[in-house]
């Protein structure tokens, strides 16, 4: 079975382990890769692999 594209807000605070309301206020201001579709959010999963990547490595998305 192929990964998805992209991830739900709800998915992506699952496999972060984050509240949900984190997990929105990090797209809502910028911290996580996100685009708006609509009204929903979504997470391009490939962008979010690179996000925990570089924070795992001490570094910020961005910087």
């Amino acid at each position: 079975m192929e990964a998805a594209l992209f991830l739900t807000p709800q998915q992506v605070s699952k496999h972060l382990s984050l509240a949900l309301s984190t997990t929105y206020f990090y797209c809502e201001t910028g911290q996580l890769p996100a685009v708006r579709v609509g009204k929903h959010w979504r997470v391009p999963s490939d962008k979010l692999q690179r996000w925990l990547e570089k924070r795992m490595n001490g570094k910020k998305e961005g910087r």
